[in-house]
């Protein structure tokens, strides 16, 4: 079983059921579910398909963890980013990278 299947497996546990704690309260793997369904939705609609590489601004939230099992579940290849690294790196990072798609949070 690939990594992809083993991930979409994991998915579709009980929705209910606690999957992550962020700062005293629990997300359950339905949350989780549903950011990444989101976001597969998101990567397909913008024509971005298997092995394409998706940047992740890393942050330590859920929602994060929610776009990190979209991409890894549809069998897309992660580029990690560090956030903070300042944001001239940042931005000469993601230059240099040029990725179809840039997954991170608003702020």
């Amino acid at each position: 079983m690939s990594l992809s299947e083993r991930l979409r497996r994991v998915l579709s546990f009980d929705p209910t059921a606690q999957a992550v704690e962020f700062e005293g309260q629990w997300v359950s793997w339905g949350d989780l579910a549903a950011v990444s369904a989101a976001v597969e939705q998101a990567l397909a609609e913008a024509q971005i398909g298997p092995d394409a590489a998706v940047a992740i601004l890393l942050r330590n939230q859920p929602a994060i963890l929610g776009g990190l099992l979209a991409v890894l579940s549809t069998q897309r290849c992660v580029v990690t980013i560090n956030p903070l690294q300042g944001a001239e790196k940042l931005v000469s990072d993601l230059r240099g990278l040029r990725p179809p798609a840039i997954i991170a949070r608003p702020e």
